[in-house]
């Protein structure tokens, strides 16, 4: 069963409560960190960028990108490099397993080979 917990927002200092798992690590995003501002190909930083600017164009590089996708690509690059990232990996057998499940929800399957190892795409 999993256990709420209180957990303080690094942004604006209020308490917001949330289902959490025991071996779940929080880990905050640095309070001050222009992701928005830094270009996620070659790392240039503008100096200034206003909120009505929805584009960030990149005057290095030249990448014209939303600056919310920009954003989030730099927060994985942040949570890949300092938390790192685990490969999932499914057997045979546990793709076979699955197949009973999926198959009640209407979801076509396919037979797995067994002795080969199948990993996830991410």
């Amino acid at each position: 069963m999993m256990k709420c917990e209180w957990i303080l927002c690094p942004v604006c200092g209020s308490k917001t409560r949330n289902k959490i798992r025991k071996d779940t690590v929080l880990e905050n995003y640095p309070l001050y960190c222009p992701s928005s501002k830094t270009c996620h190909c070659c790392g240039y930083k503008k100096e200034f960028l206003t909120l009505s600017e929805r584009i960030f164009q990149c005057e290095n590089c030249g990448i014209t990108i939303d600056r919310d996708y920009n954003a989030s690509l730099n927060l994985k690059r942040y949570a890949i490099n300092n938390i790192g990232l685990v490969q999932a990996e499914f057997t045979p057998e546990d793709l076979t397993a699955l197949q009973s499940d999926l198959a009640i929800n209407r979801i076509a399957t396919s037979k797995v080979d067994t002795g080969i190892q199948q990993k996830s795409c991410l």
